[in-house]
């Protein structure tokens, strides 16, 4: 902080350093603020992401269409994301598998079902067979 005399010769601050030096305070309050929060959230989501792993779900996918059909996912791990692997049999005949990650607030929709481990693997191997079949045409 910047200190001028005044004429009886004691140390004042200006009007502007006074300014300057809140506004910086504030500034580092903020930023202090917003490390302590990003923690707490990268905590929260790790405790939520958690809860999933193991789970699986089906959910009723579309392109917009009256046309549905069904996207599994099994949750196998959590960080503070989940790390997933989900499938589908799309109404084109087209084939998806893929591992990926993703937020757990996705789960939390009433959109995603969960549903025991023994039709995830039903499912899955119905998938396979079905992929299987159309390779071979």
């Amino acid at each position: 902080m910047q200190r001028t005399k005044d004429i009886m010769g004691y140390c004042t601050m200006t009007k502007t350093n006074k300014y300057e030096a809140r506004l910086s305070e504030l500034q580092h309050a903020v930023q202090a603020a917003r490390e302590e929060l990003d923690a707490f959230e990268q905590k929260h989501d790790t405790l939520l992401a958690k809860q999933y792993v193991g789970k699986c779900y089906r959910y009723m996918n579309s392109y917009s269409s009256t046309e549905v059909w069904p996207l599994y996912i099994r949750v196998l791990a959590a960080t503070d994301r989940l790390h997933i692997v989900e499938f589908e049999r799309r109404s084109n005949d087209e084939f998806e598998l893929s591992s990926t990650t993703a937020h757990a607030g996705r789960l939390q929709s009433a959109a995603y079902e969960e549903i025991t481990p023994y039709e995830f693997n039903a499912a899955y191997r119905k998938f396979c067979k079905e992929m299987n079949a159309q390779l071979i045409r």
